[in-house]
Order: structure tokens, then sequence, then C-alpha cells
């Protein structure tokens, strides 16, 4: 991608083998949608255990969701190339990466 690697992005899920479970999402930033993604993962640990205050999970437990969908992709526009590129799973899960290690890190001082 070019030099705009944090552009609007649109992610497509499918939650399921069955095509209506099929859904899209449209962010302004790589971050955005990776934000989404997290919230997403988040809410569905607090459907899963409702009696549970805190919900905590690791990286390898959000790789394990991701990789549970049927199918997840993702469109990024290039500005440069006035298009979207297509981004597969092992993309998304190293910018889900990324993105939960910059909101680890410390903020400056």
């Amino acid at each position: 991608m070019g030099s705009s690697s944090n552009g609007h992005t649109i992610m497509l899920y499918q939650l399921q083998k069955a095509q209506g479970s099929r859904t899209w999402e449209s962010h302004d930033t790589i971050s955005a949608a990776m934000d989404a993604l997290c919230a997403r993962f988040e809410k569905l640990l607090k459907e899963r255990s409702p009696n549970v205050r805190n919900i905590t999970y690791d990286v390898s437990d959000l790789f394990g969701y991701i990789d549970s969908l049927y199918d997840i992709s993702a469109l990024v526009l290039d500005e440069e190339l006035s298009a979207y590129i297509p981004c597969d799973r092992k993309w998304i899960q190293n910018k889900a990466l990324q993105h939960l290690k910059q909101m680890a890190a410390p903020r400056g001082r």
C-alpha cells in the first residue's frame, strides 16, 4: 500500500457458512476498524460470560476469534492508487496485534 496506510477501511465479515451471516462495517481508519473488531470480540465475551465484571483476553484469544469466523477480510483505501486494496485474515491479525500493542504502550510523558 502507498503512503496512506491508515485509510478508509471496510471490514467484511461472514460469521458462519450461511450467506445471510455476511455483514460489513465502514471505518475512517485502519485503527478505527481494529477498535471495532476488538469491541465486537469483547461484546461476544460479555455475552458468553454475563456475570463476569471484568472481561480479559490476550492476543491468542482474539486471533482464535478471528480464525473462528467463516470469512473475514478488509478493503483499505490507498489514496495514491485511488483504489481499495483487499486484505486477508492474516493481515487483519497483524494489524490487530499492532493496534493492541499501541493501546498497551505507555503514552508520552
